[in-house]
């Protein structure tokens, strides 16, 4: 009986041991707990440092200004540190109009910026996750997440073979991208942000193919001095930009496209600027500009691998000056462009190539920089001037042009004479008015 006697009592004092330790706990868990709570309300930035010592912003809770009112401006500030932004931390956000990434921000988790309701501008060190990114992970519309809600307008955004759908706060209108020293707009990065109005690029070495494909309402745009290409099918179905690309342009003017004074410009690439709603495009400042890709200025897309599709931009380009540096106008350059007129190239032109200036109906005058005769003034008269340097004119250069509606002056002053051109090249009707043969 002794012994049964000291094992209850010992059971009770272990239950009373425990009871008291869960007690504790509990008080220590709830005051854990309250205290987590208090702090995700303290208005600001939350963020954590990992034991590599990266900051990571987890976090941002809505702040008032002195006057009591919501802040709608914010900025974080370089000094903070912050090296990561975590997934939701911006999440569903109901102030903020503008937001400031600070440079030192390395990584964007997907859907760090998903939710958020009234966000206008958005300034970024980098599109997508981060600086080198591939696959979906380089677009926009990857740190605004693929949640739906109310405020958000859905985008797919292609990036090669596949595609995503994001959503993104239908106020957004405004965005900059700071770059950096080698950093490059990847590949479809503004892929069909049809509802973006201002992109500003800031330290960018190329801007990549697809990069602005669709973004129909990109009011104006200016490439950075710094930029060295610009990749495929870059501007196609940007119908706003409708006004004058030139080095220098006012972008103050809606519709303007501007490449900066200084421009490192080297390269075009293929179906740049197809089917643009530019009237006109002056090249002639871009001393750097060596190369356009094949139909950079079309009004069609023709693959290169095709099997017969072609596609109908259109386009209301109207001239096109190219610079000095430019001494071969590639395959389709201006294939299929209803509206243009005229086209001045080089004095040390060297090579036109097939279907280069095919099917242009109102295309009337095309000559080198220092042609000095007048241009015709009747509107059904037109002329064409190979410079002294060409060597090569390939088939269907110039085939179908004016619509069977134009008479053209052929005017050859090649070093290597009719030899440079091809049988191929002239007008399917054979509607030239060749000074030799006059003569």
């Amino acid at each position: 009986m002794r012994f049964t006697g000291d094992l209850k009592s010992m059971k009770k004092f272990l239950k009373a041991a425990l009871l008291s330790v869960c007690l504790v706990c509990f008080a220590f868990g709830a005051a854990a707990c309250t205290q987590r709570e208090s702090e995700s309300k303290e208005p600001g930035f939350h963020y954590y440092t990992t034991q590599s010592g990266e900051k990571v912003l987890y976090e941002y809770v809505a702040e008032k200004d002195d006057a009591g009112n919501d802040v709608t401006k914010v900025v974080i500030p370089d000094d903070l540190g912050i090296s990561k932004i975590q997934a939701g931390a911006f999440g569903g956000n109901g102030t903020i109009e503008e937001l400031v990434i600070s440079s030192t921000v390395k990584e964007i988790a997907a859907g760090a910026f998903e939710g958020m309701q009234k966000l206008k501008s958005i300034t970024l060190p980098f599109v997508g996750e981060k600086a080198g990114a591939v696959d979906e992970k380089k677009t926009f519309g990857y740190v605004f997440g693929t949640e739906e809600y109310d405020a958000g307008a859905a985008v797919t955004q292609s990036y090669g073979s596949s595609s995503a759908t994001y959503y993104l706060p239908k106020t957004l209108e405004s965005v900059t991208v700071v770059g950096g020293e080698d950093y490059a707009l990847p590949d479809y990065a503004f892929h069909s942000m049809s509802n973006l109005k201002s992109v500003t690029l800031g330290g960018v070495s190329a801007i990549g193919d697809y990069a602005f494909y669709g973004c129909y309402y990109l009011t104006n745009f200016s490439v950075p001095a710094s930029v060295e290409s610009i990749g495929a099918q870059a501007f196609v179905d940007c119908d706003r930009l409708n006004g004058t690309a030139a080095v220098g342009a006012d972008v103050s003017v809606k519709g303007n496209f501007a490449f900066e004074a200084e421009s490192k410009l080297a390269s075009i690439g293929d179906h740049a600027f197809a089917g643009t709603n530019l009237k006109e495009i002056d090249l002639s400042g871009l001393e750097d500009l060596a190369e356009i890709g094949i139909g950079a200025f079309a009004g069609s897309i023709v693959p290169d691998e095709s099997d017969g599709t072609v596609t109908e931009l259109g386009g209301r380009l109207e001239k096109v000056v190219l610079p000095a540096s430019v001494t071969k106008i590639p395959s389709r350059a201006f294939y299929n462009c209803d509206n243009l007129v005229t086209v001045i190239y080089s004095d040390d032109l060297t090579e036109i190539c097939g279907d280069a200036f095919a099917g242009c109906d109102k295309l009337r005058v095309v000559k080198n920089a220092s042609y000095a005769a007048a241009d015709p003034t009747d509107a059904k008269e037109g002329v064409v001037v190979i410079p002294a340097g060409v060597t090569k004119v390939w088939a269907g250069a110039f085939v179908n042009i004016g619509a069977d509606k134009i008479t053209y002056t052929l005017v050859n002053d090649a070093a290597a004479g009719a030899d440079a051109l091809t049988e191929g090249w002239r007008n399917s009707d054979g509607k030239w008015n060749d000074p030799a043969e006059q003569a």
